[in-house]
């Protein structure tokens, strides 16, 4: 069996997956304020597990990534963990192996047991922005934990002023997770309309008609569009996968791949996007992958 722990600003879940790939066990908090208690309810949920589910491992992910050389997390939108050594000190206080991969990365471990491609992409668009790999079936997280960390490239192909005053949560301009986070889409909105309104709110709007909400949409597939293509032209993956919520409708499976002619080198462009609407067990299933695959 294989352990999995997800972190977000807000819950903390665990699930235990058979060697079958079948989750048996389930268990969710909410997240603490501050990181010792987080580490403690970390600790508590894993602690508590039945004995008949027990692991000796465990997957941990997040929406940020994990340095190897310090164990020290990088998430500057979630202060209480950024920069903490998260890693070593679960190992401490539960005196077992913890892997620690960033959303995008849990995706992509979530492919090892299926039948499918040997190289595959996959990227998390949510309130952070975070991608991963796997190649020759096996997941690639880089010597830093870097590897997949898509959202902090400059959006490839601006045209004119599209970065002007474009500033990211880390400090630099223009990166793709300023413009493809559910903050990126609810501040493209803003800037056309003068108006807020949530992501899920411009989803849906889109989704019904609403012709301003459509147009912001498709600019945001086309910013997309253009940051995977540089992932082809870069790794050129068999199979790319979206989740999160901003990768919340079926439309993003055909409309993405239609645009990457524009800026990729062959013609025709077979790479398969595949969009996850239950993303998050696909999270938590990587997760478990690698726990188990240290």
């Amino acid at each position: 069996m294989a352990c999995g722990i997800t972190i977000t600003d807000t819950l903390i879940s665990l699930a235990v997956m058979s060697d079958d790939g079948e989750f048996v066990f389930e268990n969710s908090c909410e997240t603490p304020k501050d990181y010792d208690a987080i580490l403690g309810s970390l600790t508590q949920m894993v602690t508590s597990l039945p004995a008949s589910v027990s692991t000796d491992s465990i997957g941990l992910s997040m929406a940020g990534f994990f340095n190897p050389q310090t164990s020290a997390v990088h998430l500057p939108t979630f202060p209480a963990l950024h920069h903490k050594p998260l890693k070593h000190d679960m190992q401490a206080r539960l005196g077992r192996a913890v892997s620690c991969i960033s959303f995008g990365q849990a995706l992509a471990a979530s492919e090892m047991n299926k039948d499918n491609p040997s190289s595959v992409f996959a990227l998390h668009l949510d309130k952070d922005v975070s991608g991963g790999m796997m190649l020759g079936r096996t997941l690639v997280t880089g010597l830093h934990g870097l590897s997949g960390n898509w959202g902090h490239i400059s959006l490839p192909w601006p045209v004119d002023y599209e970065t002007d005053g474009r500033v990211c949560a880390c400090g630099r301009t223009g990166c793709l997770a300023h413009f493809t986070s559910l903050s990126g889409l609810e501040h493209d909105y803003q800037l056309l309309t003068n108006q807020a309104l949530s992501a899920d709110r411009i989803l849906s709007q889109a989704l019904a008609g609403d012709i301003v909400a459509e147009s912001t949409v498709q600019v945001l597939e086309d910013r997309i569009a253009r940051g995977l293509a540089l992932v082809i032209n870069l790794i050129d993956p068999e199979h790319i996968i979206l989740g999160g919520r901003l990768a919340a409708l079926d439309r993003m499976a055909q409309n993405i791949p239609r645009k990457w002619p524009g800026y990729c080198d062959v013609r025709p462009i077979t790479t398969k996007l595949t969009v996850l609407h239950d993303y998050q067990a696909a999270v938590l299933s990587g997760a478990c992958l690698a726990g188990r695959h240290p």
